[in-house]
């Protein structure tokens, strides 16, 4: 029987998941900044906003430093992002427009795309968010598990019914993996 190095261990996941899911972001808002409809929709008709991707890579810097337990600051810095994220998602749910897509790209939703108010991430899309920061604050495993559970399935419903990006569902889907495996824990 041949040793599979992720089947033995499946820990060892967690890091290729969130990279992963930070490069999803770092296309996309490549995909913004030079115009490249490809990077941002994956060829679905919804795109990505460089909100949600700006989110993917808060929460990706928050669990590195955090998983890496680098120092005590920057471990506390880690439940700041959390909250600015947390922030972002429960601001979208309550429909306050509050976003970073102005600083990064003219941002306009294509004539096409189910993007109905113009740098809103999906409704699905700040739940799982807010599901993915809660567990991050939580300091628990069966807390950061659920959430991780709840962030996909919301972010699946929203592909289901169209309103989620593909590159949000495949980011997502990685962070959740990651969120969900992860033994240690500051």
């Amino acid at each position: 029987m041949t040793d599979h190095f992720f089947t033995q261990h499946p820990a060892r996941i967690v890091p290729h998941a969130r990279m992963a899911a930070g490069v999803i972001a770092l296309s996309v808002i490549a995909g913004w900044v030079l115009v490249l409809e490809p990077l941002i929709t994956w060829g679905g008709v919804t795109e990505m906003v460089p909100n949600t991707a700006i989110c993917f890579l808060l929460l990706c810097a928050a669990a590195i430093v955090r998983a890496k337990r680098i120092n005590a600051v920057l471990i506390h810095l880690t439940d700041g992002l959390a909250v600015l994220v947390l922030f972002l998602a429960i601001a979208r749910m309550m429909q306050w427009d509050v976003t970073f897509n102005g600083l990064l790209v003219s941002y306009m939703p294509r004539p096409d795309s189910a993007v109905t108010v113009p740098g809103r991430m999906a409704f699905e899309t700040a739940v799982a968010f807010a599901a993915l920061a809660i567990g991050l604050l939580a300091h628990h495993r069966v807390a950061r598990q659920v959430s991780a559970m709840g962030a996909a399935v919301a972010v699946l419903v929203g592909v289901a019914l169209g309103h989620v990006a593909l590159p949000t569902c495949a980011a997502m889907c990685c962070f959740a993996v990651a969120h969900y495996l992860e033994r240690r824990y500051v």
